[in-house]
């Protein structure tokens, strides 16, 4: 049985003739790659990622990246196949360990941001006045009355702030919890309603 590593298909150059070529920048040298592998390396990809249009990415992505690093590749120390192959997969673990990472601060920020519906604190905030509820936020220093003003009342995640503000993300949720337990303290003085730490 022939070795589909390198025997070259009968209508094209061998795999190291096209990496030679694309070593050199021959854009041609990557479609030929690409028609050759795309199916085994999309297969890998979604063998990982478990998901079609991320393993089309993953794909693209790795391809790419085998024409930027083309003159990284040694025949010495293995054929092309397993290379473009190594590629994939390493994208594809990438872009797990990304999503996986995105899901954790996520689901962080949701932990913590959210409040119980039994939260007496949001029950308060949500009968103030915007009047006394502004008041209330003037009470805080400017950093923790920012960090809460722009989550609670614009929307915007804490890392999407950390960025715009040039802080660790921690800082500003270290911001907003202590913003938050203030407020709670100046709630239950106002209504006499004992808030749990």
């Amino acid at each position: 049985m022939p070795d589909i590593e390198t025997t070259p298909p009968a209508d094209g150059p061998g795999d190291e003739h096209l990496l030679a070529r694309l070593q050199l920048g021959d854009m041609a040298a990557l479609e030929l790659l690409y028609d050759r592998y795309a199916g085994q390396a999309f297969a890998l990809a979604t063998r990982i990622v478990a998901n079609a249009q991320a393993a089309e990415e993953v794909t693209q992505d790795a391809f790419m990246s085998a024409w930027r690093q083309a003159r990284t590749y040694d025949a010495s120390l293995g054929r092309v196949r397993p290379w473009l192959l190594s590629i994939v997969r390493n994208r594809a673990i990438d872009h797990l360990r990304r999503q996986r990472k995105h899901r954790a601060a996520t689901v962080l920020d949701e932990a913590w941001m959210t409040q119980a519906p039994d939260d007496a604190f949001a029950d308060a905030v949500r009968n103030l006045g915007r009047r006394e509820l502004r008041e209330l936020l003037q009470q805080l220093p400017p950093a923790q009355r920012h960090a809460i003003g722009l989550i609670y009342l614009q929307g915007y995640t804490s890392a999407e702030i950390a960025q715009a503000m040039r802080v660790p993300v921690g800082t500003v949720k270290s911001r907003v919890r202590l913003g938050l337990a203030r407020l709670r303290q100046s709630l239950s003085q106002q209504a006499g309603l004992t808030y749990a730490g």
